[in-house]
């Protein structure tokens, strides 16, 4: 509700700029053949932006009214711009952190959710079945929103990453930028692991009880097996696939620099670990990955793909155009619902559109 009052209020203002009275003429006389045509070229390959000047000033509007729209897809895709910006500020980035908390497995997020019981005495049989989970957290968005940001993100950067004047687990942070994605698996597993405490640093023998939490949570979430998702772009058939994870990775017995090539191959003794930090792999009790960037040029390519990555929009470019095809054909329907104006008919055209395609 809120980002289509925010999307109405912005294409309100859109409208109403006087550079939009050119615009308007185009998004008024606009047909959905002109789209359909566009969209074929597209699944051809053959889509040239220089040749559809009409369909671009439409997905131009469109554009502008969803960037202002939090979590839209246009909105997503103006972070690559910030990110791009953080680099030109701060230099290029030295570290590449993932983490997936596993809401559904941890005992906060039940907490939150309603269900009672003793946060410091967690045990299997006290905590819902991993269907009964899954639902709880799909019906209690706000619980887990929650869970998410305050008490999971948020003291993981506070914390372990920012930390105090000497800096965090990762020595001193210059800046850094934090995007999320969501995701909608759910893991069958029951992760008990996930669900015990973090163990305290003044319990006697903490260095042994730790390094054990630190063994089974590894084993647990930490460890790669193939999915479909590691072939979804795979065009060879059967045993000649790769993964597209790379996994498994080449064991390395010795870290060592190639004076020749200058390439640092770090130690690894597990071809299908992930990297992990124990620290923060403690704190996080779930899944997540790691990586230093060692040279500017894997800097610079890193770069672009974690721009292309965390900006990836939940719908492709033809998919988004049969969309536009469908509301530009039932908007020409319904033409005694128009306003007389050429700018009221455009904003309403651009926001059914806008709407549309956030839904």
């Amino acid at each position: 509700m809120m980002q289509r009052r925010e999307a109405c209020l912005q294409a309100r203002l859109l409208t109403s700029k006087p550079f939009f009275t050119e615009d308007a003429q185009t998004i008024d006389t606009i047909t959905s053949d002109e789209i359909q045509k566009v969209l074929t070229q597209a699944v051809e390959g053959s889509y040239s932006s220089n040749y559809n000047s009409r369909t671009n000033t439409l997905l131009k509007n469109i554009k502008s009214i969803g960037g202002h729209v939090m979590g839209s897809v246009h909105q997503q895709s103006s972070l690559r711009t910030l990110i791009h910006a953080l680099i030109f500020n701060q230099g290029l980035f030295s570290i590449f952190l993932t983490i997936n908390p596993a809401d559904t497995h941890h005992p906060l997020t039940m907490h939150f959710a309603g269900i009672d019981f003793d946060l410091d005495n967690v045990l299997p049989e006290h905590l819902p079945s991993t269907y009964e989970r899954a639902e709880i957290v799909a019906s209690h968005p706000v619980a887990t929103a929650t869970f998410f940001h305050h008490f999971f993100i948020s003291s993981i950067l506070a914390t372990l990453i920012e930390g105090g004047p000497g800096g965090g687990v990762l020595g001193k942070i210059k800046a850094y930028f934090v995007t999320v994605e969501k995701s909608y698996d759910i893991n069958p597993r029951a992760d008990l692991a996930a669900c015990r405490l973090t163990p305290k640093p003044s319990t006697l023998n903490f260095d042994t009880i730790f390094q054990q939490d630190i063994i089974e949570l590894v084993e647990q979430n930490n460890i790669h097996k193939h999915t479909n998702t590691c072939y979804k772009h795979a065009k060879l058939r059967g045993s000649a696939q790769k993964c597209r994870m790379r996994m498994p990775r080449k064991i390395i017995v010795k870290s060592e620099i190639d004076s020749v090539t200058g390439t640092i191959s770090m130690k690894r003794n597990h071809e299908w670990i992930n990297n992990f930090n124990e620290w923060i792999m403690s704190a996080c009790r779930s899944n997540m990955d790691i990586k230093f960037v060692w040279s500017s040029s894997d800097a610079k390519a890193l770069a672009y793909y974690v721009t292309d990555y965390v900006t990836k929009p939940s719908l492709s470019f033809h998919d988004s155009l049969a969309l536009m095809v469908k509301v530009t054909k039932d908007f020409d329907k319904k033409p005694s619902n128009l306003p007389d104006n050429i700018h009221g008919r455009s904003r309403r055209l651009l926001l059914k559109m806008h709407n549309t395609l956030a839904s």
